[in-house]
């Protein structure tokens, strides 16, 4: 009898023993600064929950693999800032009890995005040839939900004869952008007016329709804030007032060939970032070192008896992070050239803080630039005289390298390291970005 109930008191104590803590991590780069802040603690598990090779998951769908981690995890670390546009409903469905750790809470200093001040405020113009009459511009949920929930236009009649030329209407249409907007719900018509339209999508249905009143024949150019094929869902987004499919007879980006409903282009296109703040934070090791306190904090909150050891391991990362910034900004600070061109905001943070200047972004919505905007590129090189045009590994090196032929300047590619390998080392940040601060160095004119 004795031994028995020894046997059922060891067998209580096992019951009751602290659980593990289940912490998944949605990028990388934030599994990465998770793993450094954890080290030490056996009882808390962190896990990625995207592929290590992905990068930047800003058109990611979640798969059933990735719920299935969702519905087993206590905690689930994010980058924030719009970086997870994936996540919503589905992760509540899976796993209600879990709980959501913004790793970018209460850090400071934080930018814009996109820093390049020659980026246009909208994201599509596309020019149509219009006769009088009614017609539709229709809006539709793509797996449940609405790309998102209102979108800004402008729709301009030009005094083009021919064909416009979109871009040079970049300068025009710009200003309309910073007015206050002009709010529109669904069925509301709308004309063309140097004003700008804020058109509230409804949020209860799964298509939302609005009325464009054309009074004259004309050209007409409709400048959007968002790419308007990522609200198609069965049917162009664009209609006359019989049915039939009104295509754009020139648009920018560009359309590339694609699955879709006849216009040449599919939905996704590629990074996509609203107005709103730059969520790159981690390529900037002083922005890395505040996530890591950031997560400290917030997850010693939810594991009380782990906080003190939490908060040191961030100090030791953030110390670490403070000498790889000096590191970098003394390598960077003997350049004779610091003027650069990125592919798109990844490198504002790191840029701000160790001494360069971004003149331009090559493809800040994702798609590669047109004919015109190749000539922009071209001509703010050469009359700021840059230093080099970088590439990252998730785009293609074609745009860099093609101005860099037309430029005579280097071009390189640089790692922000939003991805890598499987069971990367705890210092793999620091090895990259030593490894960036080489290429800059050979790029930029240093001598090693």
């Amino acid at each position: 009898m004795k031994n028995i109930l020894i046997c059922l008191f060891v067998f209580g104590l096992t019951l009751s023993a602290p659980a593990e803590t289940r912490v998944l991590c949605t990028t990388f780069p934030i599994y990465q600064i998770a793993r450094n802040v954890v080290a030490g603690h056996e009882d808390i598990a962190v896990d990625l929950m995207l592929p290590a090779s992905l990068g930047c998951p800003h058109d990611y769908a979640l798969t059933p693999r990735d719920m299935m981690k969702l519905a087993r995890a206590d905690v689930l670390i994010v980058n924030g800032h719009g970086m997870e546009e994936f996540l919503g409903a589905p992760v509540t469905k899976a796993n209600p009890d879990l709980h959501i750790l913004d790793s970018s809470t209460r850090i400071t200093d934080l930018l814009a995005f996109e820093s390049d001040p020659n980026t246009a405020p909208y994201e599509w113009a596309g020019w149509f040839d219009l006769k009088p009459g009614r017609y539709t511009w229709t809006f539709a949920k793509v797996d449940g939900t609405y790309a998102d929930p209102t979108m800004m236009m402008v729709i301009l009649l030009t005094a083009a004869s021919d064909k416009p030329d979109i871009a040079s209407l970049t300068k025009t249409a710009t200003p309309y952008f910073d007015q206050t907007p002009e709010d529109h719900g669904p069925g509301d018509a709308l004309a063309p007016s140097p004003v700008l339209y804020r058109l509230q999508l409804d949020e209860t249905s799964d298509v939302t329709r609005f009325e464009i009143m054309i009074d004259q024949a004309g050209a007409y150019v409709f400048f959007t804030e968002h790419m308007p094929f990522e609200f198609e869902a069965d049917e162009h987004f664009f209609k006359d007032a019989d049915g039939n499919d009104i295509e754009p007879l020139a648009q920018q980006p560009e359309a590339k060939a694609g699955p879709g409903h006849g216009h040449g282009q599919s939905h996704k296109h590629g990074h996509h970032h609203h107005k709103g703040i730059n969520p790159h934070l981690w390529v900037s090791p002083r922005m890395s070192a505040e996530i890591a306190h950031s997560i400290a904090r917030e997850l010693g909150v939810l594991i009380p008896a782990a906080s003190e050891g939490l908060a040191r391991n961030a100090d030791t990362y953030a110390e670490r992070m403070t000498l790889l910034l000096e590191e970098l900004r003394v390598g960077v600070g003997t350049l004779p050239n610091r003027r650069i061109i990125q592919p798109h905001g990844i490198f504002d943070y790191l840029a701000r803080d160790i001494g360069l200047e971004i003149i331009a972004t090559t493809q800040p919505h994702g798609a590669e630039p047109s004919a015109s905007e190749m000539l922009r590129l071209v001509g703010l090189i050469r009359e700021n005289g840059v230093g080099a045009v970088f590439t990252e590994p998730q785009y293609s090196p074609r745009v860099g390298q093609t101005l860099a032929a037309e430029t005579g300047i280097p071009s390189a590619m640089l790692d922000p390291a939003a991805a890598g390998p499987e069971g990367a080392s705890l210092d793999y940040y620091e090895t990259v970005m030593r490894a960036n601060l080489a290429t800059l160095r050979a790029a930029l004119g240093g001598h090693e």
